[in-house]
């Protein structure tokens, strides 16, 4: 083939788009002439429980705030509890989501609930001894 002598007018990328197939609608266009393929029809995204989102926001908290006494330890308890809630939620109603959000929840919970109870025992360690410190400052 002798591109040569080719015009721009019969040169092969500049030939007519073929004729559209019977499903594709004849008012969409694309840049090389063929109309987009359909969109596939899936199920709606199943809906987040709100339980799970709450319980997985509580169980960062509780991580981020497990230096201030008691906070984390209602925190991660209640990061618990939500992840439970959730699970029972999600038994019997089965098309709802979130369970992803709901066990990040509930490691969380556990996780700042351990180290709320051990920085708010170092805290109490802490005072006792400082309060036992100062009975003996002159």
């Amino acid at each position: 083939m002798n591109h040569v002598n080719q015009t721009p007018a019969n040169h092969p990328h500049n030939a007519p788009p073929p004729p559209a197939y019977p499903h594709q609608a004849a008012n969409v266009a694309s840049p090389i002439g063929y109309a987009a393929p359909p969109m596939a029809q899936g199920a709606a995204p199943a809906k987040t429980d709100g339980k799970a989102i709450v319980g997985m926001i509580l169980g960062i908290v509780s991580i981020v705030l497990c230096w201030v006494p008691v906070l984390p330890i209602i925190g991660g308890i209640v990061g618990i509890v939500l992840f439970a809630k959730h699970r029972s939620t999600r038994r019997r109603t089965p098309g709802i989501g979130g369970n992803g959000m709901s066990i990040a929840g509930l490691v969380t919970g556990i996780i700042g609930l351990l180290a709320g109870v051990l920085y708010t025992t170092a805290w109490i360690i802490a005072l006792s001894a400082l309060n036992a410190a100062s009975k003996y400052a002159l």
